[in-house]
């Protein structure tokens, strides 16, 4: 076989002992090169892998970190050290998915605070403003999360909540139904589908989910209480006070579940059992305005004028310094009257 001059010489080297003198001579020569350059890519390696554990540990850290004001419902302080982690591992799943759990937490809080009575406008205007931003940064997060991992049903369905919250009902009720195809026994998916078809005006499948819901945990007093109220709107009395009194035996210090019982009792003619409601929610909450209104009707019906006389009087001083209550107002004003004109021809 044919062989090239310069391949022959090659193969004489290689397999000689000329290769190991020559090798011999080359190390003699640049050894003290070779060594540096080796240690030169050893430190390199090294100061790589620290940088890159020095960065997972800054990550982890802050985590751990954001948990820890999580826990605290420092919500704002939490999502600032998520937000660090993310600038490490960008693409982390799970850090977008608790950064998104923490901005819903911050969202609700701000919706309640704003719902507070008695808040000035300005103060509720500004937690109305911070709860769409977070709301809106959450989505942000459960969008990534989602097309990243599209069987993580809890962004799912904590983007359904959201979407729920800022009213894109249809939205919401579509994410529900996505989830209830990963998790058909979800108790939680069945209630928020509920409740948006409720917002959609879809009483009997709303009524049908809160029904599943309810099979899968009869402990939800809150399911009990919601069926009620879509079985009280479309005339079945009876059933929603049967449904009303499950939500009590489960969460018997709710004021407006006692009320929505009240309400029911009342509707049915049960005028001494839904005294017995309205009373209870004076009792649980000494503040709560409307709770003396409905006594006082109650009372007047029952004809027990005096007592109602002084429910309707403590319903308008509660009341008196809200504007908002001002339809109330005017009607508690014409109870009051015609009860003193009453009590007035009586007198005569």
């Amino acid at each position: 076989e044919f062989v090239p001059v310069e391949q022959s010489r090659l193969r004489a080297a290689l397999s000689s002992r000329t290769y190991r003198r020559a090798w011999s001579s080359f190390t003699a020569r640049h050894g003290t090169a070779l060594r540096r350059a080796l240690l030169l890519l050893l430190m390199i390696g090294a100061v790589a892998g620290w940088s890159i554990a020095m960065l997972g540990y800054r990550a982890a850290t802050a985590v751990e970190e954001g948990n820890r004001l999580a826990a605290e419902r420092d919500y704002s302080a939490a999502a600032a050290q998520y937000r660090i982690a993310l600038q490490i591992t960008s693409r982390s799943v799970e850090v977008h998915y608790i950064l998104g759990r923490v901005l819903l937490a911050a969202a609700n809080r701000d919706n309640q605070r704003a719902s507070r009575p008695g808040l000035d406008q300005a103060s509720a205007v500004r937690f109305r403003a911070g709860a769409r931003a977070a709301a809106r940064d959450a989505v942000k997060q459960f969008r990534f999360v989602m097309a990243n991992d599209s069987r993580n049903v809890g962004a799912r369905v904590a983007l359904a909540e959201l979407l729920l919250n800022m009213d894109d009902v249809k939205g919401a009720a579509e994410e529900y139904r996505q989830a209830l195809k990963q998790e058909p026994k979800e108790p939680a998916v069945h209630t928020g589908l509920a409740e948006a078809l409720t917002r959609e005006g879809d009483r009997a499948g709303a009524m049908q989910e809160y029904r599943i819901a309810l099979q899968l945990n009869p402990g939800n007093g809150m399911a009990h209480a919601a069926l009620a109220g879509l079985l009280y709107r479309t005339g079945k009395t009876d059933e929603a006070i049967q449904e009303g009194r499950k939500a009590i035996d489960i969460l018997p210090e709710n004021v407006m579940i006692h009320t929505n019982l009240g309400s029911a009792l009342m509707s049915a003619g049960r005028v001494g059992e839904a005294m017995e409601e309205y009373r209870r929610t004076t009792e649980l909450d000494p503040h709560f305005a409307a709770g003396f209104y409905n006594l006082g009707t109650a009372l007047e019906k029952a004809e027990e004028r005096p007592e109602a006389i002084t429910a309707f009087e403590t319903y308008l001083r509660l009341a008196r310094d809200h504007p908002e209550f001002g339809q109330g107002i005017s009607a508690a004003l014409a109870h009051l009257e015609a009860l003193k004109a009453h009590g007035t021809q009586a007198a005569h």
